[in-house]
C-alpha cells in the first residue's frame, strides 16, 4: 500500500495537545483489532491510530517567512504559508526601517542599500 499525504482541511486550527496546527498527516495505521463505541455518541467509535503529522508550530524567536499583504504606518500585515495572517507591530519592526509616506506610494524603507531593503506594497 502506497503512503499518501492527506491534508487536514480548509480551516486548520491550533491544537493544544500538539502545540501547533496540524496541516496534514501521512500513513495512518489503526493500532489494534478492536474499537470502543462512544457512549451516547452512536454511531461514533474510538480507535488507537498512529500517523506522521506535518505540524506548523513556530516558537518565539523563530524566523518565519511570509508575504506582505498590508502596509500601514503602525504595522505590516503578512500571510505565512498562504494560510496564516500575522501582524508585525511597529515595536517589532527592524530599527533600520522607517515609514515613508511621500508621494508615489506608502512604504516601509531603509537607508541601507540593498535589493531587499525596501518593503512596499501597492494596495
Amino acid at each position: 500500500m502506497r503512503a499518501c499525504l492527506q491534508t487536514v482541511g480548509l480551516f486548520p486550527r491550533y491544537n493544544e495537545e500538539f502545540e501547533g496546527v496540524v496541516l496534514a498527516y501521512l500513513d495512518p495505521k489503526i493500532q489494534g483489532p478492536t474499537a470502543n463505541i462512544l457512549s451516547g455518541l452512536s454511531p461514533y467509535f474510538h480507535v488507537q491510530l498512529k500517523a506522521s503529522f506535518l505540524l506548523f508550530s513556530p516558537k518565539i524567536g523563530m524566523l518565519v517567512e511570509g508575504k506582505v499583504n498590508k502596509v500601514e504606518k503602525d504595522y505590516l500585515g503578512v500571510v505565512v504559508l498562504g494560510l496564516f495572517n500575522a501582524a508585525i507591530g511597529i515595536a517589532d519592526i527592524r530599527e533600520d526601517l522607517y515609514y515613508d509616506d511621500s508621494p508615489g506610494g506608502v512604504n516601509w524603507t531603509t537607508n541601507i542599500p540593498s535589493a531587499w531593503a525596501a518593503i512596499s506594497a501597492s494596495l
